[in-house]
């Protein structure tokens, strides 16, 4: 096996790294919608990004071939988990039945099966062959009509992934707009960089999805730590929730605030941008006894008072 230098195996190193350290962050996060399949996406991202290193690398077609069939496993894993993440992530959980969970793992595991027995029916890949870029030997391959049924179904997944963010972009409340907006970018880049690659838009036959894989990593890594994308999710709920007269406050695991109704954000005297992310806490300092006694209640009715002098106000739990 020889090995050859290219200087793409740089930025692809660094979206495995990249996506890896997100795979391992939202998984510990797993409980959370969506951090699960977040997980499997980054997974997949980096087994993809990884195994394209090596086939840049290698010098013969027979390895060049091997890692082609590798790289699939990231390849046809990607588009799913997309869609089963952005479904989580809006609140449509539902949706992910074991039926339809099924149904969106046949397509991969077919396109898997046909990629390692090609050599029997030529329906991914019917000609291989190496090209001198003029820098180093890339691989080149014409497409059969498996290839281009999988691209379609992939174009597909990620264009109702890019639809139902959009969806969601409209309906969120505003404090979740840029998390949403975020997530686009995500989704958006890789699939434009796919068409340029898959349609044979470049001048060298490189594929630009794993590459752009460092920029999404990026994106979403800034999207986690400055808008806290793993810890507050945006909730699904009926705009009737906006209308009840009593307030509503829906905290998540750690006790931070996710959702806030208008009712509630008047009884607490701050705006919805203002109390969302916060742990409730902060924003109950006056009465941090009510904290402690209902921490761990999972029903609880109460009369309490809120509010000091003229603000002073009571309240039924």
């Amino acid at each position: 096996m020889n090995w050859q230098y290219t200087p793409l195996v740089f930025p692809l190193l660094i979206a495995v790294a990249v996506s890896a350290g997100l795979a391992v962050y939202s998984w510990r996060r797993r409980l959370v919608l969506g951090a699960a399949p977040f997980a499997l996406l980054m997974l997949a991202a980096a087994e993809w990004s990884l195994v394209y290193a090596l086939r840049l690398s290698s010098t013969d077609l027979p390895t060049m071939l091997f890692w082609s069939k590798v790289r699939y496993i990231g390849i046809v894993i990607v588009p799913t988990a997309w869609l089963a993440f952005v479904i989580q992530y809006i609140g449509r959980e539902k949706w992910l039945t074991l039926r339809n969970v099924i149904l969106l793992a046949l397509e991969p595991l077919a396109v898997l099966t046909l990629v390692w027995t090609n050599e029997a029916h030529h329906l991914i890949w019917t000609d291989v062959r190496l090209e001198n870029s003029g820098v180093f030997l890339v691989w080149k391959a014409a497409h059969g009509i498996a290839f281009w049924i999988h691209a379609a179904y992939t174009y597909l997944l990620l264009l109702v992934s890019v639809a139902l963010l959009i969806q969601a972009l409209i309906r969120s409340p505003r404090v979740y707009r840029v998390q949403v907006a975020v997530l686009l970018v995500g989704v958006v880049l890789p699939l434009v960089a796919d068409v340029f690659s898959t349609l044979g838009l470049l001048s060298i036959p490189l594929d630009l999805a794993p590459l752009s894989f460092t920029v999404v990593g990026l994106v979403v890594a800034w999207g986690i730590f400055r808008f806290r994308l793993f810890d507050i999710v945006p909730v699904a709920r009926s705009a009737v929730v906006d209308s009840i007269g009593g307030g509503v406050i829906a905290l998540d695991l750690q006790g931070r605030v996710v959702d806030v109704n208008p009712a509630a954000q008047k009884i607490l005297g701050h705006s919805a941008s203002e109390i969302v992310g916060q742990p409730l806490g902060r924003l109950l300092v006056d009465r941090p006894d009510l904290i402690e006694q209902y921490r761990s209640a999972t029903e609880a009715e109460a009369e309490i008072t809120l509010g000091q002098g003229e603000a002073r106000r009571d309240y039924e739990l």
